[in-house]
């Protein structure tokens, strides 16, 4: 009986081992010629394919510049507009001939690419002899409608026309073409050199295979390695739990207030044992106070770092952790802080990308921090801060959505939106619609400065001499409006009249250009809705105007005073 041969364990390793290597030195080779062609004809199409296109693209260019130059001279409406476009023209002529001979550096010997080539050298000098006749004719003065210059006009366009075909039909026929060909023998290329790395690919992942197969694996290394990736998978369960969470409760808070409140909710649940406070800077940014202590009783850890620059871990952008308070190491802050040792982690806060804040918590004193409390205080940090970022980011667009950047009153569609849900609400209201008196004078005589100042100091009259319940708005340009809450045009012309007052004080202490404001009134009484009101106040403006400016005229009561003094002049005759 013959006898089984069996071939070692080691044995069958070291072949498969040994032809795993062949495999790769083949995928290494067939790849390494793969990427040589590519590189070749890559090249090639770098080099010369799309040079040539390029510079084809810049002599269409050129040519269509060249020309429209010397159309816009013909109706120029003087000499120097006219100068400058003949000196345009002749820089796109200089630079049309510069990229042609670049074109030509790089075309190849085809009997159809040197033909057309051929054929644009003709069609080129008749529009330049073409154009060059125009450009002398109206350099002695010739203008547009002279037949030389129609007729001369008309040449150059046709000449024009047909140079740029030939250049169109090179680019189309010649350079694209060849940028196409190339193209696709570059991806016949990689698809084959793709297709034959997988094959072998696929058969060094068999060999491979077929070695792990055999390659003795220990059943209790592998036991190790479960259980410990097991424990990573629960600790990245909790953590991806507990930052959805967060996330969440942080998307729901729609104000800075409400975002705040909810990192003190998180905090309370999530380190209950570790008082902590969360420290971020004013709209100046260069002080730090509490905005979250989940110990109120005691104030909290209680940090005494005023401004952010003084914060270790604000100033390097990183977590730090104390063990004790006491030592040399320890923030200068914490050394000076009065009561029982403690230990301590601080994590910088980032809002909209500048570190501004510091998340403190503090311990017993040597107590070591578990990773999963900083790395849940780290996620505090960070998530509160992009909330924050966004809200603040937010609130500071809708304030410039809905204001004048000039002046910092209401704009017109922020007024008109909220002076309609007033009107609808049928509450009394009085509307002032004033402009400043002469303004383009002021600006004519004084400088746009000075106008802009005058707007500005306006402006702050205006707003500082209406209630806090009122609504002043620019309404454009000079205009201005105010509407006044539970109020008539009475009290409206009083405080008008307050108003101008208050702008002669302003002026004497300013030092801005005298001027004056006159202003039209009109209320709810005689109008439903914004647009009619409007209307009547702008009327009242215009009677101002009209009766010397520096005024303030209430609707309806003009119209009187034009009766009363038509009914008087009746009664003298």
């Amino acid at each position: 009986m013959a006898t089984e041969y069996r071939m070692a364990p080691y044995l069958r390793v070291l072949i498969l081992s040994f032809s795993l290597l062949a495999l790769m030195a083949g995928v290494v080779g067939l790849g390494s010629m793969g990427v040589m062609r590519l590189n070749s004809e890559f090249d090639h199409m770098t080099q010369t394919d799309q040079p040539r296109f390029d510079h084809l693209l810049h002599v269409d260019r050129d040519l269509f510049r060249a020309q429209r130059s010397v159309e816009l001279a013909v109706i120029a409406p003087d000499t120097m507009v006219r100068s400058g476009y003949i000196d345009e023209y002749n820089n796109q002529v200089e630079r049309t001939a510069s990229r042609w001979s670049q074109y030509i550096s790089v075309a190849e010997d085809g009997e159809q690419e040197q033909a057309m080539l051929a054929t644009y050298e003709p069609h080129r000098a008749a529009w330049l002899a073409s154009t060059g006749e125009l450009v002398d004719l109206l350099r002695t003065g010739a203008v547009v409608g002279d037949p030389a210059v129609t007729e001369l006009l008309a040449t150059t366009g046709e000449d024009f026309a047909a140079a740029r075909s030939v250049v169109h039909d090179l680019e189309e026929v010649v350079a694209e073409s060849h940028i196409v060909a190339t193209t696709e023998s570059i991806e016949t290329t990689a698809n084959r050199t793709i297709e034959a790395l997988l094959i072998l690919l696929a058969i060094g992942l068999l060999v491979g295979g077929a070695v792990s197969f055999t390659t003795y694996r220990s059943v209790r290394t592998q036991h190790r390695h479960s259980e410990r990736r097991e424990a990573q998978q629960a600790d990245e369960a909790r953590r991806t739990a507990f930052e959805a969470e967060l996330s969440q409760a942080l998307d729901m808070a729609q104000t800075e207030e409400a975002a705040i409140g909810a990192v003190e909710l998180v905090l309370l649940a999530e380190v209950p044992d570790r008082p902590t406070e969360l420290l971020i800077a004013d709209s100046s940014q260069a002080h730090l106070e509490q905005a979250v202590t989940t110990h109120r009783e005691c104030g909290g850890p209680g940090c005494e770092v005023l401004e952010p620059s003084d914060c270790p871990s604000i100033r390097r952008g990183a977590t730090l952790t104390f063990e004790h308070n006491a030592t040399y190491s320890a923030c200068p802050h914490m050394r000076l802080r009065d009561g029982e040792p403690f230990s301590a982690v601080c994590v910088p806060v980032s809002v909209a990308g500048r570190t501004v804040g510091v998340l403190h918590s503090t311990g017993p004193d040597h107590a070591v921090v578990t990773s999963e409390d900083v790395h849940k205080l780290e996620q505090i940090a960070d998530r509160a801060g992009d909330r924050i970022g966004v809200l603040r980011a937010f609130a500071q667009s809708q304030t410039q959505a809905a204001t004048d950047p000039l002046t910092g009153l209401l704009n017109r569609r922020s007024f008109e939106t909220q002076a309609s849900r007033r009107l609808r609400s049928g509450r009394k209201l009085a509307f002032a619609y004033g402009d400043l008196d002469h303004f383009k004078m002021l600006n004519d005589r004084h400088g746009h400065e000075a106008g802009d100042r005058a707007l500005r100091l306006f402006s702050k009259v205006m707003k500082e001499s209406a209630r806090d319940g009122d609504l002043v708005a620019r309404w454009g340009g000079e205009e201005f409006v105010v509407m006044i809450d539970d109020s008539n045009t009475e009290a409206a012309v009083g405080m008008v009249e307050r108003l101008r007052e208050n702008l002669v004080l302003a002026l004497a202490g300013s030092n801005s250009a005298p001027f004056t404001a006159s202003f039209g009134v009109s209320d709810t009484t005689m109008g439903d809705d914004l647009e009619e009101l409007v209307a009547l106040a702008d009327e009242s403006l215009l009677e101002a105007k009209r009766r010397g400016r520096d005024r303030v005229i209430a609707a309806g009561s003009w119209e009187a005073d034009s009766r009363d003094d038509a009914l008087g002049e009746v009664t003298a005759s």
